[in-house]
């Protein structure tokens, strides 16, 4: 009798999959290192949260709904300074409500062109790159070219979590159960389509904007 190893009817396990969003669409950008850039003004900051007032009016006039507490973020992120590297607790502490409202807050102004953020990382004293706190930007004009850019780019990375679920341990390794290759074609090509558009869209605000 064979000693060998008799390998598993199975394909081996790789863990977990990418979707097509996530291989295709572009990350979030990561900043190393303490460069925070300029900042604006206490003024300019001031106007910012003016018309971030404005826009929660406009909205509450449309009887749009928004999250609680947007007001109050949008102030403690102003009064922490417009380049700005603080903690989501640290802005929780600011605003006087929980973490998860300050990440909802976030979330709605950046799809309203207000703010964007980007990652940052650093080295420990052990030599490891680790994650800070994230590094917010705010955006004078909500209707402009880079508010626009922003809500391109924000869906684009929003894309980037939707990945392909992962099926239990005797089954095919990435694919849902009950799903065909027919219909795992064309969801593949849908995706390929939104980040073809998506990407000829992003082009064309950056073309416009340096062409001005």
């Amino acid at each position: 009798m064979s000693n060998a190893s008799t390998q598993p009817n199975r394909p081996a396990h790789t863990g977990r999959m990418q979707s097509l969003a996530e291989i295709m669409s572009p990350k979030r950008p990561n900043i190393f290192g303490g460069d925070t850039g300029p900042g604006l003004s206490w003024d300019q900051r001031n106007l910012w949260l003016r018309n971030v007032r404005k826009l929660l009016t406009d909205c509450r006039q449309r009887k749009e709904s928004f999250p609680h507490k947007v007001e109050s973020v949008a102030r403690a992120i102003a009064e922490l300074g417009d380049i700005m590297n603080a903690g989501l607790d640290y802005i929780a502490l600011k605003a006087g409500c929980v973490v998860n409202t300050v990440q909802s807050n976030i979330e709605w102004l950046e799809s309203k062109g207000a703010l964007t953020w980007k990652n940052t990382s650093n080295k420990d004293k052990s030599g490891h790159v680790v994650r800070r706190a994230n590094l917010y930007t705010l955006i004078m004009d909500f209707t402009g070219t880079i508010a626009t850019v922003v809500r391109t780019m924000r869906s684009l990375w929003r894309e980037r979590g939707k990945v392909v679920t992962v099926s239990k341990p005797n089954a095919c390794h990435g694919l849902p159960p009950n799903v065909s290759y027919t219909e795992l074609r064309a969801a593949q090509n849908r995706l390929a389509k939104v980040a073809k558009e998506r990407t000829a869209a992003l082009q064309a605000q950056w073309a416009t904007r340096y062409a001005t």
